[in-house]
């Protein structure tokens, strides 16, 4: 689950540059500087704007989102060649899909080159992509954010951001709680995870905001991983963290029944024993900018790790990592769920405009992305879409999380979230 929609709130620039005012020093950390950048931006102050920029283009080589906000900074200075570079700069890199909206840019639109890099993005923003309605469940309230299937009994599981439980859904339809609201301890629910072999469902749960947790403020920043048993639905252990903030978001099952386990709030990627509990360290906190959904290999000797930022390769033995290097028209940041299925990489990209689902083809050392292909784009029942599963031939997407359906007290915006519903991927034959 990502904390925001950082990657995709794309700002909206006054008409008019201003002078500077008195502001705190900005650590090297590139998130922190593309917010510091953008609140820079809001108060017309654009040369400290575009500092933070260049600080935090050393850092993220591949993120659209840098050359981007440089577009709309130099647009808005009227340097309209300069801006058409650096727009085009973050269409290569697989940005720039609310540009032709934009009314910073509304200059450029007299520019012929101008024209045809939007008619290029308005192509690549078009829905894409079959899918089909596999179920839905009759509880708008319950958001869902991560899904699990078991491949034995044939039923999938959904999480409960609001009402901190966790539902079954059977190969009928049929849903029923599997873990009631609240139940064993459960804050919202996030990643879930099958262990078919041992016959167990890991869920992820943790208090990152007292409203939607619906928890006292003292018990924000607690978080846990909850093992039941599939069948009994039995609580057999749960592993919490107390102490500095933590929301353990999603999970990765290796083959001796260990879980990996992103924690968001921490920076840290963790070892949960399966047989004990006990919690070890893979990447030490502040390693990754807020990482998310995770994958593991067959072997169980690599991971990849969605984070705020791009995908990291880590060896899970020694906790090196580096970063998977994107090709060109392909984004790597703005990734929630993953899924891993006949050695493709399959991510849902919420974070960059359009929602999409894609599968990436990656090099045999999986350092680089090879080829990518859109599975799902644009979809008009899209709100949010946050992870999927993989079930036979088909991913499982879940389509609408209304991660947006509350405000920051826990009411309701608007008319309020609709049904959850999933849908079905055909995957073909998993060659990009």
């Amino acid at each position: 689950m990502l904390p925001t929609r950082l990657a995709a709130a794309l700002l909206v620039l006054p008409a008019l540059a201003g002078p500077p005012v008195p502001t705190q020093p900005v650590p090297d950390e590139p998130l922190a500087l593309i917010e510091a950048s953008r609140e820079a931006a809001s108060r017309r102050d654009d040369a400290r704007a575009l500092d933070l920029l260049a600080r935090a283009a050393r850092f993220l080589p591949f993120d659209p989102r840098v050359p981007y906000d440089r577009a709309k900074l130099l647009a808005r200075a009227g340097r309209d060649a300069e801006a058409l570079v650096a727009l085009r700069e973050a269409f290569e890199r697989g940005g720039a899909g609310r540009a032709p909206e934009e009314a910073a840019f509304a200059t450029m639109k007299t520019r012929p080159e101008a024209l045809r890099l939007f008619v290029e993005i308005a192509d690549r923003n078009r829905p894409k992509g079959e899918a089909s309605v596999a179920f839905t469940v009759r509880q708008k309230d319950l958001l869902p954010e991560g899904i699990a299937h078991d491949p034995r009994s044939g039923a999938f599981f959904l999480s409960s951001l609001y009402r901190r439980k966790v539902v079954r859904v059977a190969p009928d339809g049929a849903a029923t709680d599997f873990a009631g609201e609240a139940r064993d301890g459960l804050w919202k629910t996030v990643g879930l995870k099958v262990d078919a072999a041992r016959g167990r469902l890991w869920v992820m749960s943790g208090a990152d905001d007292a409203a939607m947790a619906r928890v006292e403020p003292e018990g924000v920043g607690r978080s846990g991983a909850f093992v039941y048993d599939l069948v009994t639905g039995a609580l057999l252990r749960k592993s919490v963290l107390d102490g500095r903030p933590h929301f353990l978001n999603d999970a990765a099952i290796l083959p001796d029944g260990d879980a990996l386990v992103t924690d968001s709030e921490a920076g840290a990627l963790l070892r949960v024993s399966g047989s004990d509990g006990a919690i070890s360290t893979v990447l030490p906190p502040r390693s990754l900018p807020y990482p998310n959904g995770v994958v593991a290999t067959e072997d169980g000797r690599r991971a990849l790790v969605a984070h705020a930022a791009g995908v990291a390769l880590v060896d899970v033995a020694t906790g090196s990592s580096r970063e998977v290097r994107p090709c060109k028209g392909v984004a790597l940041v703005g990734l929630d769920g993953l899924a891993w299925s006949r050695g493709t990489l399959i991510a849902v990209q919420n974070g960059l405009f359009p929602d999409k689902v894609v599968r990436y083809r990656l090099s045999a050392d999986l350092g680089s992305v090879q080829s990518a292909e859109v599975l799902l784009r644009a979809d008009p029942r899209f709100r949010i879409p946050t992870t999927a599963a993989v079930a036979g031939d088909d991913l499982y997407v879940v389509a609408n999380s209304h991660l947006d359906a509350f405000d920051s007290l826990g009411r309701p915006r608007g008319e309020g979230p609709t049904e959850p519903v999933v849908l079905k991927v055909p995957l073909g034959t998993g060659r990009p």
